[in-house]
């Protein structure tokens, strides 16, 4: 409770901006979860949309645009699915 993150959601209550502030709270949330924490039905739809992605990938010109990215701007989750 005494963490920055709850001081900064209190303090925020009275912007006007709340509301867009919270969403990004819940995305950040989202993300942070770690690979444990989701769920077994997540991980079964996520790895059918990477499988997905992937044969689009593969299957597509921009292949070789992607390989150029780095592996760190790619979420852990995601690359452990």
């Amino acid at each position: 409770p005494s963490s920055p993150r709850h001081l900064r959601s209190q303090s925020r209550q009275s912007s006007p901006v709340r509301e867009k502030s919270s969403s990004l709270d819940h995305l950040e949330y989202a993300f942070s979860r770690t690979r444990a924490e989701i769920c077994q039905k997540d991980r079964k739809i996520l790895a059918a949309q990477v499988q997905k992605l992937r044969q689009r990938i593969n299957n597509s010109s921009c292949k070789m645009m992607l390989t150029s990215i780095p592996a760190r701007t790619w979420s852990p989750n995601i690359q452990t699915v």
